[in-house]
């Protein structure tokens, strides 16, 4: 990503979430669609895993629906 950014607490249980943007992610056969992730807080974010995907629980992807959507863009 080339953007990471504090968003507040979007799911409300107190602790800080953050997001960042993949603006060049091909999505299916659109290359360039971009994503933007959001990741809720944790406690402790010394083991948290970014290598694998994240459950519901963890946070969200927003992904472009079409070729150079470029979400996640930042600016």
């Amino acid at each position: 990503g080339s953007l990471v950014a504090g968003i507040g607490d979007l799911n409300g249980d107190g602790l800080a979430d953050f997001a960042w943007g993949d603006w060049d992610a091909t999505v299916g056969a659109n290359a360039n669609a971009g994503a933007l992730y959001i990741r809720f807080g944790a406690s402790s974010l010394i083991n948290m895993d970014f290598a694998t995907p994240m459950s519901a629980g963890q946070g969200l992807v927003i992904r472009g629906a079409a070729a150079s959507d470029q979400v996640g863009l930042g600016g």
